[in-house]
């Protein structure tokens, strides 16, 4: 009797121990979901080769992203809103013009209610001028502010930018925290700090920051060096880039693509978890399916370990265009066309990606993608791509990706 018990003890701790494990693993995934989310929104709301990338792929996944800029005699400020399903981002342009550069300037502190001089909590001058420009951004015969109010009450709201951007999101939290919206969750890469330790001591146990910044970026802490009025919120967390994207330091495209990677790291061990791959979140393209042969990779030695990923994104940026059966590489064409047959298939899918390294340069690389359609009936091919990319603005993986999602 007391052997059966232990058993059952024991047998409940297991049971316990790996709940417990599913839901951190669960917490995790979500949680890089949305960062990933948060840091190509952020990169969509520049205005620039990267941005028009992140814009497309985004669309391409369903997002409806609408893109407002706001001037007013203190300050100009850009933002992108972004839904889907439940998810609202609001994603806040980072430096990116002169009048941007002056908002970065503009060092001195002002009470964070800026018409209570007794108020010791500070905020930085030009962050709080954009952040009010920001909030009262007219949008739909209303204001961005009163806009997210009303989608806090169904939605899922997030605030999210970069550099700059992120400073006015998380001060914009405080203001909409201020005015009953405890749940808006935010999301800052590379932000400089925004106020004075009263002004922590207050918000960083309100607010729900997520606040994400490289190792050697070198704004997070500028404004601390230049002016020792200002301090970060305690909490941080650190990302190590990858050897072929350490030059973005503190770029938006370095952000999105250590995003990426832990988002596939996260996403993959969840599944694990769950013994199941998690259910694509758009609607497959209709039958009949197409047989999508593995990625071939053929890259410089300095991009092995990008190679991974690399495939991951190849096919989950696939699973938007189509409806894809992945066959062997290792077999030959015609034994993958008569597989294809087998299955019902139309046509057969052939993918390669190539990447040199560009002449006298240690991290810029030439990238070649190609597509080679081969119907299943003939084998002949009927279709072909190929498109080459210098990764001098971008990554890699988000080379890949743009263009990939051209094909």
């Amino acid at each position: 009797m007391l052997g059966k018990k232990v058993f059952i003890l024991s047998l409940c701790f297991v049971l316990t121990a790996l709940s417990v494990l599913a839901s951190s693993l669960q917490e995790g995934y979500e949680q890089a979901r949305r960062e990933v989310l948060s840091a190509w929104l952020s990169m969509a709301s520049y205005d620039d080769k990267p941005g028009e990338a992140a814009r497309q792929e985004l669309i391409r996944r369903g997002w409806d992203i609408d893109y407002r800029i706001q001037k007013d005699d203190k300050s100009e400020s850009k933002f992108s809103l972004a839904r889907k399903g439940r998810d609202t981002f609001v994603a806040v342009t980072g430096t990116e013009s002169l009048a941007d550069v002056k908002s970065d300037l503009n060092l001195h502190s002002i009470p964070y209610k800026e018409r209570d001089t007794g108020d010791l909590r500070k905020v930085h001058a030009g962050f709080s001028y954009y952040t009010t420009s920001l909030l009262d951004t007219p949008y739909k015969g209303t204001t961005l502010k009163q806009a997210l109010k009303a989608d806090a009450a169904s939605q899922n709201v997030t605030l999210t930018g970069h550099s700059l951007g992120g400073a006015a999101a998380l001060l914009a939290a405080a203001r909409l925290y201020d005015e009953g919206l405890p749940q808006i969750q935010v999301v800052t890469f590379g932000a400089p700090a925004v106020g004075n330790s009263a002004f922590n001591e207050t918000y960083e146990p309100l607010l729900h920051v997520d606040r994400i910044v490289m190792a050697g970026d070198p704004v997070k802490g500028i404004l601390q060096t230049v002016d020792g009025t200002y301090s970060q919120f305690s909490k941080e967390t650190v990302w190590d880039s990858a050897p072929s994207v350490q030059r973005f330091a503190h770029d938006i495209v370095g952000y999105a693509d250590a995003a990426l990677r832990h988002y596939y790291d996260a996403k993959g061990a969840y599944e694990s978890s769950l013994g199941h791959p998690l259910a694509a979140d758009v609607a497959r393209a209709a039958e009949p399916s197409v047989w999508v042969l593995p990625l071939a990779v053929t890259v410089d030695t300095a991009l092995s370990g990008d190679v991974p990923y690399m495939r991951q994104a190849a096919d989950n940026q696939l699973a938007y265009r189509l409806h894809p059966l992945y066959g062997v590489s290792e077999k030959s064409l015609a034994e993958n066309l008569k597989a294809a047959r087998d299955k019902g298939c139309e046509a057969v899918l052939v993918r390669r990606l190539t990447g040199k390294r560009a002449k006298d340069k240690d991290y810029d690389f030439v990238m070649t993608y190609e597509e080679v359609w081969y119907d299943v009936q003939s084998g002949a091919a009927r279709s072909a791509f190929s498109m080459t990319m210098n990764t001098e603005k971008m990554t890699p993986i988000l080379a890949l990706l743009a263009m990939a999602g051209t094909a």
